[in-house]
């Protein structure tokens, strides 16, 4: 990432933490800012970590939609490239994160939210390494989500 890139984006992420919220049109900003070399480094993964932490200073973490299909457009944009190692897990972490802040307990998926990441994940037809370490990861951790989702994630995890 070049200094000039690197400067706007950490502009960007201060305003969001300044709003103390997420405002889309930037999200979409840093987004383009961040692919400008088609991959993410370890600045940028610092610099969307800390955003999404300090947007919330008196709250548990939560990642909000719009913020996940960032990171999902991100992931899908830089697939095969050389991504920073820290990209994949925060990848996986921030996606649970939102998955398992909701109203039916710590690592309860409920089947809107399971439906949801199926569809993220099979909107571009690929199940790509970090998208499969995330099913992986949700498998292992969550306590409890319909059995038809459960199927369903089985089955692309067979398919991978």
């Amino acid at each position: 990432m070049s200094q000039d890139t690197s400067s706007q984006l950490a502009q960007l992420a201060a305003e969001q933490i300044s709003a103390g919220k997420m405002d889309l049109d930037r999200l979409n900003a840093m987004q383009k800012l961040i692919l400008k070399d088609r991959s993410i480094d370890d600045q940028e993964v610092a610099i969307l970590h800390n955003m999404i932490q300090k947007t919330r200073p008196n709250t548990p973490l939560e990642v909000l939609h719009a913020e996940i299909e960032v990171l999902f457009a991100l992931n899908e944009a830089t697939i095969g490239q050389r991504n920073d190692d820290t990209w994949k897990t925060f990848f996986i972490n921030s996606v649970a994160a939102h998955l398992f802040h909701n109203d039916e307990g710590e690592g309860v998926i409920d089947e809107k939210e399971a439906l949801w990441l199926i569809g993220m994940i099979e909107r571009d037809q690929q199940y790509d390494p970090n998208e499969v370490a995330l099913l992986e990861y949700l498998q292992d951790h969550t306590t409890d989500m319909p059995t038809s989702v459960k199927f369903r994630l089985g089955m692309i995890l067979a398919l991978t």
